[in-house]
């Protein structure tokens, strides 16, 4: 297991001695005593006067083994203090008025002017119009998810590709997915890592992008897992279900349900972030899950069944590049840059480049093996398949016919007002023609 950088220890009269850890993304870790921690949520916000490692958040944890929740006491400079929040397995109605109150600290200590290191999401701050974008002085600002495709942003970086192409790009990571949606929609980024069905909702709301890029498509990176005791989809009647409302897990699990003659009146939907619903369902809180990777595999590991996933869905979910209208327009050559930069990545990924793996592992804080095991469940786009799914088409494989159905299906589960009379507006592929 690669090493997580342990910040304070406390010992406490919970279960066993509770601490906290530093990572990019939740992840699982066995601590000194041999107790089992999940990471459960990340704050919002960077703390002053504390060294913390690259990519670092705070978390509140559970302890597997009594699957108590803790919440942080106290955060002063240099100090960390925990306290026992809730009992056996945990009370997700509390615990999420606690992210509430904590997220409102955090909002409010940002404002107060709270730093944060470059990579951080946090950090990101409307994009500055005055120079050329994608230059030393104002780098092409890219949001980045925990996704297995997405990652590959990071072996772009760490391999010097952008500088070889002449571009410079600030990667800002978002652990929680809608963040990163909502620094886009308000003009903290030039470009965004975006599912294809999530585009449709701010092409309604008149926010001007255009989808550049698809890096990769979902064959089995996203899906449903279960408790022990469930056996169909139809076993989930009466079952309590999570997932983060309005994102393509949500469609996904909608879709699930609708090809089974269910609908979400059907099951106890429960509207977590990805973050939350895998510990979650980990814990035993909730009966089954729809997560992406690395969540999915983590649900897994930690007991899950896996009962259906995009692998019988291919083509379902996109993930793709989107830029703002206006960087677009100011600065056709640094998007260009940009586009290039992924394919150059894309070939190295594809020759198994062990430096550009290492690079992933590095930016991602992954495992070399955590990051095959993700890999397996997408396929990463090069130049060529991205002229072929930009084409019209009338199955999965056309991105214009994947966004007209995925609309289409948002329409009819009432996640969307309206379905967007011309959904091609937001396709610009001269970047991948060029």
């Amino acid at each position: 297991m690669k090493e997580k950088f342990i910040y304070n220890f406390c010992k406490k009269t919970v279960d066993k001695s509770i601490l906290i850890v530093y990572s990019s993304c939740y992840d699982k870790v066995v601590v000194p005593n041999g107790n089992l921690i999940f990471l459960l949520k990340i704050l919002t916000a960077w703390r002053p006067n504390i060294n913390q490692p690259k990519n670092a958040r705070y978390f509140s944890v559970i302890s597997a083994s009594k699957f108590k929740l803790c919440k942080i006491k106290q955060l002063r400079n240099d100090k960390i203090f925990l306290t026992e929040f809730c009992g056996m397995k945990g009370d997700v109605t509390m615990l999420k008025k606690l992210f509430m109150f904590l997220a409102l600290i955090s909002l409010t200590a940002s404002l107060a002017g709270c730093g944060s290191q470059s990579e951080s999401s946090e950090d990101a701050q409307p994009v500055d119009s005055a120079s050329p974008v994608g230059t030393a002085e104002n780098p092409f600002k890219l949001g980045v998810s925990p996704m297995s495709g997405w990652y590959a942003w990071y072996g772009v970086e760490g391999t010097g590709i952008f500088e070889q192409n002449g571009v410079y790009v600030d990667i800002n990571f978002f652990p929680v997915y809608s963040d990163s949606l909502t620094a886009f929609y308000s003009g903290q980024l030039d470009g965004i890592c975006i599912a294809g069905s999530d585009a449709i909702a701010p092409l309604n709301e008149g926010i001007d992008f255009k989808i550049v890029l698809v890096n990769d498509n979902s064959s089995g990176a996203d899906g449903l897992v279960v408790s022990d005791g469930i056996e169909t989809i139809d076993d989930l009647r009466g079952k309590s279900v999570a997932t983060e409302l309005g994102t393509l897990e949500h469609m996904f699990l909608l879709k699930i349900l609708s090809d089974n003659g269910m609908t979400i009146d059907d099951i106890n939907y429960v509207n977590m972030t990805i973050n939350d619903a895998g510990p979650a369902f980990i814990a035993g809180s909730v009966d089954a899950a729809v997560l992406w990777e690395p969540t999915l595999s983590m649900a897994v590991e930690g007991g899950g069944k896996l009962l259906y996933s995009t692998e019988s869905e291919p083509g379902l979910i996109p993930d793709t590049l989107a830029v703002r209208t206006e960087i677009i327009e100011s600065s056709p050559d640094a998007v260009q840059k940009v586009v290039d930069s992924w394919f150059d990545g894309a070939e190295m990924l594809e020759a198994g480049d062990e430096a550009f793996l290492q690079a992933i592992c590095d930016g991602a804080e992954l495992s070399m093996e955590e990051y095959q095991v993700m890999l397996d469940g997408v396929t990463i786009f090069d130049k060529d398949m991205n002229i072929a799914t930009f084409a019209a088409g009338d199955d999965y494989t056309s991105l214009p016919y994947t966004l007209e159905k995925s609309a289409e299906f948002l329409y009819n589960v009432g996640m969307v007002d309206t379905i967007p009379e011309d959904i091609s507006v937001i396709l610009d592929d001269s970047f991948i023609n060029s």
